[in-house]
């Protein structure tokens, strides 16, 4: 029968095995209880309405829904270029002044009414909506006469309402006549530009018997080109009025 000896030291540990596989993902946890709702934002502008008349005459218009505030433009209807109905009577004439400008930022409420007056040549235009009243003048027409010159039309006045740009209209040139030992030249006056406006129409050119005619202002505001002996009329051009407002709802666009 052996004989055991006595139990030997524990031998030192062995180097690490190699890492084993990964196991598979463990399933999904619960999703978590949804949290506060967040304060509501500012509301955001739809952005830029705009609302322009242009024809002649008085129409009726209602703010749209959402809008507090807005600008209000109007010009004067332009002079008309100075009248030579009679040919080879040396007569000349100048051009139409231009119709008057008007800006001016107002408080408003949805549904206010307003009254619009576009005005036609030689024809302010206004806007009226309570207290509220505001017109830009109309330029004047040109002169006519069988001196060496003829005078232009004035420029519509300017208004003086507190906090409002108002800007004069712009006078039509003079008409003039150039003899020479040739011929003589029949220059019609040029129609004023309105501010921000039209453009004046070109005074009517009259040589060796024959003439360009004269042109109308555009709209608008400006002032009609002078005629010259037998030549046509030019016509000074309507005015207009814009309002250009911000809407603040989500409500469809007027």
């Amino acid at each position: 029968m052996p004989i055991c000896g006595q139990q030997g030291a524990t031998g030192a540990t062995g180097a690490t095995g190699v890492t084993g596989v990964t196991g598979a993902t463990g399933p999904q946890g619960a999703t978590g209880a949804t949290g506060p709702q967040g304060a509501t934002g500012p509301t955001t502008p739809i952005g830029l309405g705009q609302s322009a008349f242009v024809e002649p005459g008085t129409t009726a218009f209602a703010i749209p829904p959402g809008v507090n505030s807005m600008i209000v433009e109007a010009w004067g209807g332009g002079g008309n270029g100075g009248d030579v109905p009679t040919p080879g009577t040396g007569t000349v004439s100048g051009g139409g002044g231009s119709g008057a400008y008007i800006r001016q930022a107002i408080a408003v409420a949805p549904g206010q009414p307003f009254a619009i007056t576009v005005g036609d040549a030689t024809q302010p235009s206004s806007v009226v909506s309570g207290l509220f009243n505001i017109t830009a003048a109309a330029g004047q027409n040109g002169v006519t006469s069988t001196n060496i010159t003829a005078q232009g039309g004035t420029g519509g006045a300017k208004s003086t309402i507190p906090n409002a740009i108002t800007i004069s209209g712009q006078n039509g040139d003079d008409g003039f006549r150039m003899t020479s030992t040739e011929t003589t030249v029949y220059q019609g006056g040029a129609g004023g530009n309105a501010p921000f406006g039209g453009a004046g129409g070109k005074g009517a050119i009259g040589f060796f018997g024959n003439f360009i005619p004269p042109r109308n202002g555009q709209q608008p505001g400006g002032g009609g080109g002078g005629s010259v002996s037998g030549s046509n009329i030019g016509l000074g051009a309507p005015g207009m009025v814009i309002f250009t407002y911000v809407r603040n709802t989500g409500l469809g666009c007027c």
